[in-house]
């Protein structure tokens, strides 16, 4: 169901307890009260803390309210929220070269104004 322990671990970002605006706690109060090193919740996320010592893991589990068991390899319960979750921004693209990117994002807006819809029509004439 995830793909990655980043994946995870903004699922269970977003399963924590809201405030009254509807937003989860900020990463660095989690990381301050739980002693995780400075963006040590944010590089997770984003996929640049792939594989956390045991120790770091623990506190990240016990910041998130779920366990190490989960986060590391989804084995357990899936935290639950009763607000809706974003879905994953660093999944589909992660592994994408910048050149990939860059060109795949060029051809989308093409598309979005028309020019390669044109370009199609002509040809099947």
């Amino acid at each position: 169901m995830f793909q990655s322990i980043g994946h995870r671990a903004w699922h269970a970002y977003y399963c924590l307890p809201r405030d009254e605006k509807g937003e989860p706690p900020a990463m660095r109060e989690l990381e301050r009260e739980y002693g995780v090193s400075n963006g040590g919740l944010q590089k997770l996320i984003k996929g640049n803390l792939k594989r956390p010592g045991y120790g770091v893991l623990s506190r990240l589990a016990k910041a998130l309210k779920t366990t190490p068991d989960w986060l590391q390899a989804e084995e357990g319960d899936v935290p639950q929220s009763s607000w809706p979750i974003p879905a994953y921004p660093y999944g589909a693209s992660a592994g994408l070269s910048g050149k990939v990117k860059a060109a795949f994002e060029s051809d989308a807006k093409k598309l979005a104004h028309g020019s390669l819809a044109r370009r199609t029509k002509s040809a099947r004439k």
